[in-house]
């Protein structure tokens, strides 16, 4: 049975990641594993079916506090149905037109995730009487709920993007520069894993764009992946299923260095993280394998490709000359004719043998400010977002751009206090455009103004 699912199987061809339908959730109340396989969702270890669909194949389950919520494909419609733990009255939630990618749950709301065909697709919050709908000019490969709750996060072609909850608004734009498949969020990190076509990379939400594409924290060319997780454990550590040859292999957190491998059949389709670090191997409806390794030794098993040490180069700050490949931001030198390397120097480090004295209450920064045109059909641009600073999960300010005439418009923000923001172009609602750039990532000093310039091309 072939669907395309994007949560949590995925298959990698030469140039893509596809997604290929099985999908599996740990339940902590009554300590099992449910999978979707063959018409039927069965509950491990028992192997006992739950629940049969009266129509359909479910495609999907995800695990709530007290049952499950199942996404079943019915010929040209997705439904999600809600299923207590005694598998007794299970009830439909609602049906929409399209194939189910994606079932997940946040707040203990379920969203699905629909496939309306070509670079179509919609997101909904099934279980509200009026679920807000948002329609993607994208085809997704894999989503996940965002490590705070309060987003959705979808990979589509070689970008992440965030709709925030509950109302699915666009809300960030993560630009990749590789064609993501699978991602997997771990709870209180800002680390993403995420499936290329020749492996696994790790990202950093944290991160600022650097000439139109997130950092890459980590890599590891493994070739071809199926599922990707983060363990349980601590240290963190993350599960990969590989197909060729069919491996779990375990790679640190930190660096994705590998620190274990355990062979699997060619029947393993997904992954399940459980409670003790463990990883539970899903076999299509056949009983399945919980595999684990041991912690993930320090400083052993790095890959050459990544950079381990502790003197390796930091990231740099992303005030980009090109962000994103079209907007130039330019700097004001600070008040009072300070100089940049004054700015710029470390305290030294104080002697071995002495103990620092307290130091003195730091004066307050002066604020920076953000100054932007647009260019193009500015008409479409409603509201110009700013989040930070040093902090991508807060929105600092939404601007109303203001009018400069035929085809250009300009936006202000003052008072900002010193860090790094993330400045964004929405239409209307929060609807996608078409920008260059998408995103522009710069850092404010003290008494300083960023310029940025945008070019609106039209929606997505």
């Amino acid at each position: 049975m072939s669907r395309r699912l994007l949560v949590p199987a995925l298959v990698a061809s030469a140039a893509t990641c596809a997604a290929v339908a099985a999908a599996g959730c740990f339940q902590p109340a009554g300590g099992s594993v449910f999978e979707a396989a063959f018409g039927r969702v069965v509950r491990w270890p028992e192997g006992a079916e739950v629940w049969r669909p009266p129509a359909g194949d479910p495609v999907a389950v995800a695990c709530t506090g007290d049952g499950i919520l199942v996404a079943v494909q019915r010929e040209s419609r997705a439904e999600v149905w809600e299923v207590p733990s005694d598998a007794a009255g299970a009830r439909l939630v609602g049906r929409w037109r399209g194939r189910a990618v994606d079932l997940l749950v946040a707040g203990g709301n379920p969203l699905l995730v629909a496939e309306l065909g070509g670079d179509r697709a919609v997101l909904v919050a099934a279980r509200r009487r009026h679920p807000p709908v948002r329609r993607l000019s994208l085809a997704p490969r894999s989503a996940a709920v965002a490590p705070d709750g309060g987003a959705v996060l979808v990979a589509a072609g070689s970008s992440l993007r965030s709709f925030r909850l509950p109302d699915l608004g666009t809300w960030l734009v993560y630009p990749l520069g590789f064609p993501a498949g699978k991602i997997s969020v771990r709870e209180g990190s800002s680390r993403i894993a995420a499936a290329a076509p020749d492996g696994v990379r790790l990202i950093d939400l944290g991160d600022s764009a650097i000439h139109g594409r997130m950092p890459v924290r980590a890599e590891s060319r493994l070739g071809p992946v199926a599922d990707i997780v983060w363990t349980t454990r601590e240290p963190a550590a993350v599960a990969v299923l590989t197909r060729s040859p069919p491996e779990v292999r375990f790679l640190r957190g930190e660096d994705l260095g590998e620190f274990g491998r355990i062979a699997v059949g060619p029947e393993a389709r997904a992954l399940v993280p459980l409670p003790e670090g463990s990883v539970l191997v899903l076999r299509g409806g056949r009983p399945p394998r919980r595999v684990a390794a041991g912690p993930p030794p320090e400083g052993r098993g790095a890959p050459a490709s990544v950079e381990t040490s502790a003197d390796a180069p930091r990231f740099r700050p992303a005030v980009p000359r090109n962000a994103g490949g079209g907007a130039a931001a330019e700097r004001e030198p600070p008040p009072d004719g300070e100089k940049e390397a004054d700015r710029d120097q470390t305290p030294a480090a104080p002697h071995p043998g002495r103990r620092p004295g307290p130091r003195p209450a730091a004066p307050e920064a002066p604020a920076g400010k953000i100054e932007g045109s647009l260019r193009g059909r500015v008409e479409l641009a409603a509201e110009v977002v700013l989040v930070g600073p040093d902090d991508i999960l807060r929105e600092w300010a939404r601007l109303a751009p203001d009018p400069a005439g035929p085809g250009r418009a300009g936006f202000r923000a003052e008072g900002l206090p010193p860090g790094r923001y993330r400045v964004m172009i929405f239409g209307p609602g929060g609807a996608s455009l078409d920008v260059r750039p998408e995103v522009a990532d710069v850092r404010v000093g003290p008494g300083e103004t960023v310029r940025l310039r945008f070019e609106v091309r039209g929606l997505r």
